[in-house]
Parts: C-alpha cells; sequence; structure tokens
C-alpha cells in the first residue's frame, strides 16, 4: 500500500510541475531520468543541485 502512495504522490507531482524531492514543494526546473531504477522525477533547484554533486547525471532535462 506504501509503495502505491508513493507512486501515486510522484506522478502528481510531476503532473503539477512540483519537485519529487520529499517534503519539497518547490517549482521544478529540471528533468530527470534514473536508468538504474527505470524512473523520471522533476527537481527543483536545491535538490538538482544536490543530484549533480552527487555526479550521478544521467539525462538531465531543463524546463523552459
Amino acid at each position: 500500500m506504501k509503495d502505491l502512495f508513493i507512486e501515486i504522490n510522484a506522478k502528481l507531482k510531476k503532473i503539477l510541475g512540483l519537485c519529487n524531492s520529499k517534503h519539497c514543494y518547490k517549482r521544478a526546473i529540471a528533468d530527470i531520468y534514473i536508468p538504474a531504477i527505470d524512473t523520471k522525477r522533476c527537481l527543483c533547484d536545491k535538490h538538482l543541485l544536490e543530484f549533480q554533486k552527487m555526479d550521478l547525471i544521467s539525462s538531465i532535462r531543463k524546463k523552459k
């Protein structure tokens, strides 16, 4: 049940254009794709910077 909630929450945040990080409701500026877990997510400025610091840049597309 918890997995279903997480999946629905992520899809709603993506549709609304919000950051997909936990407890973050800022406007997303970039779409990312993580091939290891086959997932698409949207991130705000702060979380995109953290993602880039981890050297996990797979395919990041900036929103216009």
